[in-house]
């Protein structure tokens, strides 16, 4: 046998069998390591599932019979109960629709839902209803359920092409009636009924439950079931809540094979989430691993044949390597490596580990490269996203800037004849009896005049600078004072006020008479967008933002804006309104007086729906407060 040949095996005798046995042993406590991962990573999947579940469920409930507690349906009839219940409905978008019964299981009011729930911005969100579904929410509807718990949660169940649906009942209790319907009157010559003893007639009216269900979307649990489910391209998540209802999301109709799955129950329903996945695809990562183990034997095979047999050969074989590696790094390819054990001496090899080593560099450089061009250009594309919202906000304070000076300047040279005018019309008066033809022309031309000054008063104010005094502001007592300066014409034109106030305000630093002129400005625009409806109704919502920020919403139900309006109804001496009864200059100096205060205005209108109108101010901060 030649020295080659004796070499070569007594190479492949020493190196195989122990790389075999240690690499096969190590193989088999990964995969079992591996498998245990996985099933346990199925098993918290399936039981994040079904807490969340839990929570949106319960929340829904919960969130039911906390709006109960504060609308009082014993209240309402009708039409008022109707718009109560729509109320409920609208307070959630995960509600389809939303009923009152009684204990007998007969409506108490028609039931509300929106067949096209796009159509409106207030049901936007919801699910579509119809009469089908309406039956489909009235078969699976827990009423008994609720009658003995006070609350209680339906079985899920298909809602036609949408997502799936459960039905959520609570008991409204209500007072009983006011009195007893009256008996009826007895024969004539009958002896008088005894009358009721005195504890029968103290006694109080007995309470009506009413039933108050609702049909809630299951839309986001099939999206959180989606996620959960740990799939490769095949994985199943399911809800079950006995054996006929369920819901299923899956990324696959027919999952192929074996199945490995996770279960978890949801104990406050009696539900139970699965999550599954073909044992192909979860213990992919396994089985990779055992080929993985047979490739590496393999391989240590094959180099210890190589090594064999590039013991007995010469140089040109790593020269020849170098060459062709050298060749791919030019064209392109700037991760290409040498394998060391398949050139020659130590020098060669000494000069292919520095080889591999500039590849790696050079690959590792032209990825760093890369991922900073990637980077700078998504900085770039949204600095200059940020630059272009300043320019705009710049450009608007610019373009009000010069238009308030230039109304000042015009207010300054007006201002003097105005006055000479006005006090010239108010001595040509004087000298007029009460009864002459030319009073009446005078009378028209002071009151001009006296508009005129008005305007030319807004103007200058509109130039005034930061430095008018400032003090500590309660944003309520600012409301407060508008609404006082308003009160005559709300009651002329039968407005109706509704103020909410979410809890305590934070106070802020600002100059109070400004902010309530700006307060009224809104008011008396509300008011004129109003005029000649039956009865109007305008709202006022007071709010903070995290004790950082205070806010009030000013809405009013009038004729609103037209949308290529809304862009330059701060603009000076633009108005909207079908007749020249204002200075055009109101929301002029609301935005102003808030831009001042480093605050910000938002408008949103529809035209016949109404205007709503956003004032954000920065609160004062507590500790900045002295004691």
């Amino acid at each position: 046998m030649r020295l080659r040949t004796k070499l070569l095996a007594a190479m492949l005798l020493a190196a195989v069998p122990p790389v075999a046995v240690s690499g096969w042993f190590a193989t088999t406590l990964h995969q079992e390591g591996l498998r245990a991962s996985i099933d346990e990573l199925h098993r918290r999947a399936a039981a994040d599932a079904a807490s969340y579940v839990e929570g949106f469920v319960r929340g829904a409930v919960s969130d039911l019979r906390h709006s109960l507690a504060y609308v009082a349906l014993d209240r309402f009839e009708g039409d008022a109960l109707v718009q109560a219940l729509r109320l409920l409905y609208l307070v959630s978008p995960r509600t389809s629709t939303i009923v009152l019964l009684g204990e007998d299981g007969k409506r108490l009011a028609e039931p509300v839902f929106a067949g096209d729930p796009d159509a409106a911005a207030e049901t936007r969100g919801h699910e579509p209803m119809d009469e089908a579904a309406l039956a489909r929410f009235a078969a699976h509807l827990p009423l008994a359920e609720a009658l003995s718990a006070g609350a209680a949660v339906g079985v899920p169940y298909a809602g036609g092409p949408g997502p799936a649906r459960v039905a959520i009942a609570a008991v409204y209790s209500a007072p009983g009636p006011a009195s007893a319907p009256a008996p009826a009157s007895a024969p004539a010559g009958a002896p008088a009924p005894a009358p009721a003893p005195a504890s029968a007639l103290a006694a109080p009216a007995p309470a009506r439950r009413w039933v108050v269900a609702a049909e809630i979307s299951l839309r986001e649990v099939e999206s959180r079931l989606a996620a959960a489910a740990v799939v490769g391209a095949r994985g199943v998540a399911s809800l079950r809540a006995g054996a006929d209802h369920h819901v299923v999301a899956a990324t696959a109709p027919d999952p192929p094979g074996t199945l490995v799955a996770g279960s978890a129950e949801v104990p406050s329903l009696g539900w139970t989430v699965t999550v599954a996945q073909p044992a192909a695809d979860a213990y992919a990562a396994a089985e990779r691993l055992r080929l993985a183990a047979l490739f590496w034997i393999a391989v240590a095979l094959l180099l210890a044949a190589g090594l064999g047999l590039w013991l007995g050969g010469g140089v040109s074989r790593p020269v020849a390597a170098l060459a062709g590696a050298a060749r791919a790094i030019a064209g392109g390819n700037l991760g290409q490596r040498i394998d060391a054990p398949a050139v020659g001496g130590d020098e060669v090899d000494e000069l292919a580990r520095a080889f591999n080593h500039m590849s790696f560099e050079v690959a590792q450089r032209d990825a760093q490269l890369r991922t900073w061009a990637r980077e700078l250009e998504a900085r770039v594309a949204e600095k200059t996203h940020e630059l272009s919202q300043a320019q705009d906000e710049i450009l608007r304070a610019r373009k009000y800037a010069a238009v308030a000076q230039l109304g000042a300047g015009v207010a300054h040279e007006v201002n003097n004849p105005l006055t000479s005018v006005l006090g010239l019309t108010q001595l040509l008066l004087m000298d007029r009896p009460a009864d002459s033809p030319e009073r009446r022309t005078l009378e028209d031309i002071e009151t001009e005049a006296l508009r005129i000054r008005e305007i030319v008063s807004a103007l200058s104010k509109m130039t005034e600078s930061e430095a008018a005094p400032r003090e500590i502001v309660a944003l309520g007592e600012v409301v407060d004072r508008a609404l006082e300066l308003a009160q005559d014409e709300l009651r002329a034109h039968d407005i109706e006020v509704v103020r909410e106030t979410n809890g305590e305000l934070p106070t802020f630093t600002g100059n109070r008479d400004r902010l309530v002129s700006a307060v009224h400005h809104l008011v008396r625009n509300a008011v004129t967008a109003m005029r000649g409806r039956a009865k109007g109704t305008l709202r006022l919502k007071l709010d903070h933002v995290d004790r950082k920020l205070v806010k009030l919403v000013v809405a009013d139900d009038g004729t609103g804006i037209a949308p290529e309006h809304l862009d330059r109804i701060f603009d000076p001496f633009f108005t909207t309104k079908g007749e020249w009864r204002g200075r055009g200059l109101g929301l002029s100096e609301v935005y102003a007086t808030v831009a001042e205060h480093r605050g910000k205005v938002d408008v949103k209108s529809e035209l016949g729906k109404g205007t709503v109108v956003t004032l954000t101010l920065p609160a004062v901060r507590a500790e900045g407060m002295l004691a």
